[in-house]
């Protein structure tokens, strides 16, 4: 099973026990569950849907830190100048 199945299945228990709850405490905080499953089902099926579009937080070896549309780099990694390494010493 999936993720996105997975909490959609929590939801539906949540959203069933709300439903049989007699407490209006009760009901109250099943329903808030059952919500907060359902947005993690809208949150996994966005990020299956655009997977491609995220960046990693991964930093290759290479210096590059992420890349933009095509495969371009869009920021790398620098070292400061030697005149502000000589300042802070």
């Amino acid at each position: 099973m999936s993720d996105a199945q997975d909490y959609r299945t929590k939801a539906a228990e949540f959203a069933h026990l709300a439903n049989k709850a007699t407490s209006l405490k009760d009901i109250r905080e099943l329903r808030q569950q059952a919500q907060a499953f359902r947005s993690l089902v809208e949150n996994e099926e966005w990020v299956v849907a655009n997977r491609d579009r995220l960046i990693s937080n991964r930093v290759p070896t290479d210096g590059r830190i992420g890349y933009g549309r095509a495969g371009r780099v869009t920021a790398s990694i620098r070292t400061a100048p030697s005149y502000y390494l000589a300042a802070a010493t």
